[in-house]
């Protein structure tokens, strides 16, 4: 928790609170297994962020995995770079990331929907998993 002071004056206080900020990964999945609170399913597709789905902050393996699931997407982003001659992030283009999707693909084959519940279940494991999933969607 810490003042905002930019936002702060004479006639207003104003905090930020960034509660789950110092929390490890896990200790935040547990806490949405306990709480119930959805979350984004690009997640389970194996993602480790959420964010733009060619996010220029993202690892390399997300915007990799994101050309596997946007290809056309991707092949966009390629002619752009083509375009203005510029890589999509520093030392990597989208041509790269492209070539590396596809070969994940040819080695792996296309890329089919996870179940859902499949990020949650790395962490706390299936059966809790389940149970999540059961208590979200009852008529399930």
């Amino acid at each position: 928790m810490e003042i905002d002071r930019p936002a702060s004056n004479g006639k207003r206080h104003v905090t930020t609170w960034r509660a789950i900020h110092g929390w490890t990964d896990a200790l935040v999945w547990k806490e949405i297994a306990r709480s119930g609170l959805p979350y984004h399913e690009a997640y389970d597709w194996g993602m480790s962020r959420l964010s733009c789905s060619f996010c220029v902050l993202g690892c390399e393996s997300d915007v990799v995995l994101a050309a596997r699931l946007r290809p056309r997407k991707a092949a966009e982003y390629a002619a752009v770079e083509t375009k203005i001659g510029a890589d999509f992030k520093n030392g990597l283009s989208m041509r790269e990331i492209v070539e590396r999707a596809k070969a994940l693909d040819a080695e792996h084959g296309e890329l089919e929907r996870p179940p859902r519940g499949t990020a949650l279940a790395g962490y706390i494991g299936k059966k809790a998993a389940r149970d999540y999933l059961a208590r979200l969607d009852p008529a399930a």
